[in-house]
Parts: structure tokens; sequence; C-alpha cells
């Protein structure tokens, strides 16, 4: 359990005025490898992604849905911007985990039952530590 001391000093973290996460890679990092940051972040816009394997992802339409823009859009992002989304979390599902994924949330993400592989933003919260 975190002391009392600990989250005030984490809160204000959170409560000062952001940078401007889209000119600095480092910032970006910072907030990306702070996981309270995470939670509260999920918390306060009201996004919640699939839970699976002990961690939310969310797809690229999730990822597009939210930023009101179209699917199309998330993925030239991912073509110009790959290795610094890989190493944040951004994974290709494919095999028995996209198999598992599609069994449990088929319903949700509307995938097409031929699909081989699935881009999954990976939220790197994991519950069970």
């Amino acid at each position: 359990m975190l002391q009392e001391s600990t989250i005030k000093d984490k809160l204000k973290y959170i409560e000062r005025p952001m940078k401007d996460l889209t000119n600095s890679n480092i910032d970006r990092q910072n907030i990306l490898n702070n996981r309270f940051a995470l939670e509260k972040i999920q918390e306060y816009i009201g996004v919640s992604g699939l839970f699976f394997e002990g961690e939310y992802k969310f797809t690229t339409q999730m990822v597009a849905d939210f930023y009101g823009v179209e699917e199309r859009t998330i993925k030239r992002y991912l073509e110009n911007y790959e290795q610094e989304l890989k190493h944040n979390g951004y994974i290709l599902s494919k095999g028995k985990q996209l198999k598992d994924l599609k069994l449990q949330f088929g319903h949700v993400i509307n995938v097409p039952s031929k699909t081989t592989q699935l881009g999954l933003f990976i939220s790197d919260e994991n519950i069970n530590e």
C-alpha cells in the first residue's frame, strides 16, 4: 500500500500543467512509464479497453474512435512512428493469442473470422503486480 505522502506527491505530478507531448519523445516516455499517471488518465477520460492476459488492450479502431479520426489515420501514424509505438506497447496479435482474443471479445471488436493478425495498443497496467 502506498503511503499518503507518496500519493500526494504523485497527484502533484498529475495535477500540474502538462508539457506538450507532441514535441518530446522523452516526455511521452515519462508519462507511459508512470503507471499511476496512466491509471488516472484512463479514469479521467473514461476509456476502457479489452482486459486480456492481464493487460488492457485497444484496437486501432478503438483508438481512432477515441480521437475522432478514421482508422486509416492511426495506421498512417503506425507507418510513420512504428518503432516508437512498438517500444511503447503496440503489438500485432497473431495465432493462438488472436484466436483467444476473438473468442473472448469477437462481439466487441467486430473482426472478420479470417483475420490473421490484429494490431493492438497495450496499456502496461498489469493488475497482477
